[in-house]
């Protein structure tokens, strides 16, 4: 288990609802363990160019109730210059999940989920969706990745590293 973001207390989450809310999430995301797994293994195994610095994965959708999410892969040199030659993909999409947080889901938790009292959800669900997906990273990468590594919402304020498994910045 990765540990909270450093913004995650902004919120207040009461612990028992997240701890009904967690197991949900992650039941949720099973299924596509083993295509992230696939996925994930070729990024891994794939022959980099010296110029490769550091790879960041985002997650895209994860801002409504019944969206898809998106896992990109961006590849960088130094000066986080793109270099798409890097790519082991034909494009950054490095899988399509089913929608991990519905309506009808967060109303079985007796939450309203139009109200914003109960927009905590997303913040979970961000942190369960990172986590699961660093657990996924560290089992394919196993110390064979050379390079630094990170995975982050789409324009979140902070970035989890694969690598040192600590929160930073984003930049």
């Amino acid at each position: 288990m990765i540990p909270n973001p450093p913004n995650f207390a902004r919120r207040n989450v009461p612990d028992d609802q997240r701890n009904q809310v967690a197991p949900a999430i992650r039941e949720r995301l099973t299924p596509s363990t083993p295509a992230l797994d696939l996925q994930l293994r070729r990024i891994v195994n794939h022959s980099y160019p010296e110029t490769l610095w550091q790879l960041d994965f985002e997650l895209h959708g994860l801002v409504e109730f019944d969206s898809e999410v998106d896992i990109t892969a961006y590849f960088y040199a130094p000066g986080y210059k793109e270099l798409l030659a890097a790519l082991p993909l034909q494009s950054p999409l490095v899988l399509t999940l089913p929608p991990i947080l519905t309506e009808s889901t967060v109303r079985s938790w007796q939450m309203d989920p139009r109200s914003d009292e109960s927009h905590w959800v997303f913040d979970v669900a961000q942190t369960e969706l990172i986590g699961w997906f660093a657990e996924r990273w560290h089992t394919a990468a196993a110390g064979r990745f050379n390079h630094r590594a990170t995975v982050a919402a789409h324009d979140a304020e902070y970035r989890f590293d694969l690598i040192s498994w600590e929160w930073s910045d984003s930049l």
